[in-house]
């Protein structure tokens, strides 16, 4: 084994210092020599590898070591998982046999970053799917459930309607307009009035929203004095505001929450407890 220009002194310097995993197999599948990457990443020493087929491991992944998969997972002595990259080539030795080199990157904190890259992702995608404050739907993700639930609508002719209630707090000395206690304390009372199957929300102006499937606007209507009367009982809130709709066959997502956020805006500009579009 020798490169143009190396003596086998030079390139055995090179291969055992190198970062990489290398080691040499006989044309008997026996390992005959292993850089110190290759004991140190697999957590072993030379003495407990040199002379000895993979059958002859016990470790998990172990037996797959001289194999051609590109990617191995093996077990180090102390139960450490390693993720590794695995390149192997063919030698022509003096002998006139064939000498195989294994080369292994370790790919173990390559596999770490990926995972906790995604639990980042899932992260982010749940703080965009749920509100921090209250664990409420994002309005986000109700636009994205209202789809199919409108076309089950449009399939079986039933009835959806959707109410948006704007709560006003009294301004006190010592907080905000509204403080995030206030809004776990509203989120509590509609989590009690709602059905199952009802969905409730909060959008980013702080503004509750509930998807009452099968449920005409009538029903809505009662709802929204019910969730008055209940809420009635804080004196830190001012007042309410309801806007609700029904959903119609022309209705997309979109086009039903617009009209919903309109008469909740109507109804807070004119002073009224409920206006209805």
């Amino acid at each position: 084994m020798q490169a143009p220009g190396l003596n086998n002194t030079q390139l055995s310097f090179i291969l055992e210092n190198t970062t990489e995993a290398v080691a040499i197999a006989s044309a008997h599948n026996k390992i005959t020599w292993v850089n110190q990457a290759f004991c140190r990443i697999l957590e072993t020493d030379s003495t407990s590898i040199l002379n000895k087929t993979p059958a002859d491991f016990s470790l998990p992944g172990w037996k797959l070591l001289l194999s051609k998969r590109p990617e191995l997972t093996l077990q180090t002595a102390s139960g450490k998982s390693v993720e590794l990259k695995h390149y192997r080539t063919r030698l022509k030795a003096e002998t006139q046999h064939y000498a195989t080199v294994h080369y292994y990157a370790d790919k173990s904190l390559e596999v770490e970053l990926s995972s906790q890259l995604k639990d980042m992702r899932d992260q982010l995608l749940d703080s965009r799917l749920k509100d921090p404050l209250t664990g409420l739907t994002s309005l986000r993700a109700l636009t994205m459930s209202l789809e199919p639930q409108l076309a089950r609508c449009r399939r079986y002719q039933t009835r959806l309607s959707i109410i948006i209630m704007q709560p006003v707090c009294c301004k006190l000395p010592e907080q905000h307009d509204r403080h995030a206690q206030h809004d776990r304390l509203i989120s509590q009372q509609l989590n009690e009035v709602s059905r199952w199957a009802d969905q409730i929300a909060i959008d980013p102006g702080r503004r509750f929203l509930l998807v009452l499937p099968e449920t005409e606007r009538s029903g809505a209507v009662h709802l929204a004095h019910k969730i008055n009367r209940r809420l009635k009982k804080f004196d830190w809130l001012q007042s309410l505001y309801f806007g609700i709709t029904q959903w119609n066959k022309l209705d997309n997502p979109d086009r039903l929450l617009n009209r919903v956020s309109r008469a909740a805006e109507t109804a807070r500009h004119n002073d009224e407890l409920i206006v209805i579009l």
